[in-house]
């Protein structure tokens, strides 16, 4: 069981401009992002526990996904 549904997948697929998406094909990209989501997560982790901190920062985010090769959250500012 995805934590992602398919139907989500499927309305950002919309979005984007894909007339039609097939189940199994949102299925298969739910379970992808879910993958990708945990991994940034673990990553943002990392940060966090290596800076010695007990709270999950933005920067955390965003140092996770500059590690990953993904462009970082714009409009989210943080502070310690």
């Amino acid at each position: 069981m995805s934590l992602i549904k398919s139907d989500v997948i499927r309305d950002a697929a919309e979005a984007a401009g894909v007339k039609q998406l097939r189940e199994d094909v949102a299925t298969s990209l739910a379970a992808d992002a879910e993958y990708r989501l945990r991994e940034i997560v673990q990553d943002a982790l990392n940060f966090k526990r290596h800076s010695r901190r007990r709270k999950l920062t933005a920067a955390d985010i965003n140092n996770a996904l500059r590690v990953r090769n993904v462009e970082p959250l714009y409009g989210l500012s943080f502070s310690d």
